[in-house]
């Protein structure tokens, strides 16, 4: 008896799950949502990709991603202070993506605001802790303030993750430390 009121439960849940989400995770509809502008973004049409997402800013103006992309495409447009904007804009609705942060690092760098730059390179590695880009800009602005053994720890960190820039750095140091 208490089978069949479990399965008949069960049954109940299964089916309201599928009526109210289709069974998917918000990061599964997300992800879908934006699959074609990732892969424009991806495959460098970045004029397509930047339609793309402002017409993602439509439908959807108070999520963060939105903002990331379009900041990242006027970053490779080499228009830093537009990506400033833009990584502004999803820093409000959430400081807690490391993506956002790594866009300030990079356009505060690109125009020269090396403080800023570290102090969101700081937020990008700590918060994007996996992430080999972030730990990789890191490094780099750390040597260039001069804390070399720090340099070294995130830059090998971003290596074991999967940033190759970080290969070439991480050698030159080592041959320059073993002098």
């Amino acid at each position: 008896m208490e089978a069949l009121v479990f399965f008949v439960f069960f049954g109940l849940y299964i089916f309201i799950r599928v009526l109210m989400g289709g069974g998917e995770s918000a990061w599964e509809k997300q992800r879908k949502f934006y699959k074609e502008g990732l892969q424009l973004f991806k495959n460098k049409h970045l004029e397509e990709a930047k339609a793309y997402f402002e017409l993602a800013v439509k439908k959807r103006p108070y999520d963060g991603f939105n903002y990331v992309l379009l900041g990242e495409i006027a970053y490779l447009q080499n228009e830093p202070e537009r990506a400033l904007g833009y990584g502004q804009r999803a820093l409000r609705m959430d400081n807690t993506h490391w993506q956002t942060h790594l866009l300030m690092a990079k356009s505060f760098y690109s125009i020269e605001r090396h403080d800023e730059a570290f102090q969101n390179a700081k937020n990008a590695a700590w918060f994007g802790r996996e992430s080999a880009e972030a730990q990789f800009w890191l490094g780099k602005l750390l040597l260039e303030k001069g804390e070399v053994s720090s340099a070294l720890t995130h830059l090998s960190k971003a290596y074991k993750l999967g940033e190759e820039d970080a290969g070439p750095i991480l050698k030159s140091l080592r041959y320059s430390s073993d002098l």
